[in-house]
């Protein structure tokens, strides 16, 4: 036997790679998951409305923001006429019902900022320019 070269090994495990043999669990393929990825959110109708006409990205913003506001603070009035355990419609209520539909309006409208493929030289809310 020459010093270069190496017999084949006798034993029947030493014939295949180890590898192949017992594979890792760390690179095994994992099973399926039980449930199917989540899908993403639907888009919004009011942003789909404004931008669907084609108009600048601050008045998507505002129409999302009023649209948005008026939605919550229809179904947050509503809300107190039909569900007893709320209290009852009054103008303190009022008040605080249409500044807390304004935050929320002007909230879900910041999410316009997100799509910046619409008129992304007027979006002012994404993260650095490009």
């Amino acid at each position: 036997v020459s010093p270069n070269t190496n017999p084949a090994p006798s034993h029947p495990i030493l014939t295949q790679h180890r590898l192949t043999q017992y594979p890792s669990p760390l690179f095994a393929t994992p099973p399926p998951h039980p449930f199917p990825p989540p899908s993403p959110p639907p888009p919004s109708p009011s942003v789909n409305f404004w931008q669907g006409m084609g108009i600048d990205f601050n008045s998507v913003f505002l129409g999302t923001w009023a649209g948005c506001g008026l939605a919550f603070y229809t179904g947050l009035r509503a809300g107190r006429v039909v569900m007893p355990w709320m209290p009852s419609g009054d103008y303190t209520n009022l008040k605080n019902d249409a500044s807390l539909s304004a935050a929320i309006g002007g909230a879900t409208a910041c999410f316009v900022g997100t799509d910046t493929a619409y008129h992304p030289a007027e979006n002012w809310l994404k993260v650095g320019r490009v």
